[in-house]
C-alpha cells in the first residue's frame, strides 16, 4: 500500500486532469483522495486484523463499512488487505506476492466470481 500511496503523491503533483483507478467511484479530480483514503484504510484494517490473528480475507469481511464503502467493487478490499498485510509484516513495497493463492480468496469475499457483461 505505501507503494501506491506514494505514486498518488507523485501524481498529485502534476496536477493531472481527472484520472481513476478502478477502486475509485467516479473519475472526479479527486478521486485519488478517495484512492488514499482506500489505501490507507486498508493499512489500518491490515494492522486491526494482525492484531486480532485475523486473514486478509477474515479482516476483509469484519471491516467496518465506512472503510470501504468507496470501493467499486468490494473483492477488491482482499488483495489490497494481502498487500497491507504483507507491508505490516515487513515486506517492502513491490515485493512479490503469491498471486494466485491471494487470487482464490478474492471470490470467496465477493461471493463468487464478478459477472462480466463485456
Amino acid at each position: 500500500m505505501t507503494g501506491s500511496l506514494d505514486a498518488l503523491a507523485r501524481l498529485r503533483a502534476w496536477t493531472p486532469s481527472p484520472s481513476c483507478p478502478a477502486t475509485a467511484r467516479s473519475a472526479a479530480p479527486n478521486c485519488s483522495t478517495s484512492t488514499r483514503a482506500i489505501c490507507a484504510a486498508s493499512g489500518a484494517s491490515a494492522a486491526d486484523g494482525i492484531a486480532a490473528g485475523l486473514t486478509p480475507l477474515e479482516t476483509a469481511r469484519e471491516a467496518a463499512p465506512d472503510r470501504t464503502h468507496d470501493l467499486l467493487d468490494a473483492e477488491r478490499l482482499v488483495p489490497n488487505l494481502h498487500r497491507a498485510y504483507a507491508e505490516e509484516l515487513g515486506a517492502a513495497p513491490g515485493d512479490p506476492l503469491d498471486i494466485p493463492r491471494c487470487s482464490a480468496r478474492w471470490p470467496k469475499h465477493h461471493g463468487g466470481l464478478p459477472v462480466c457483461r463485456a
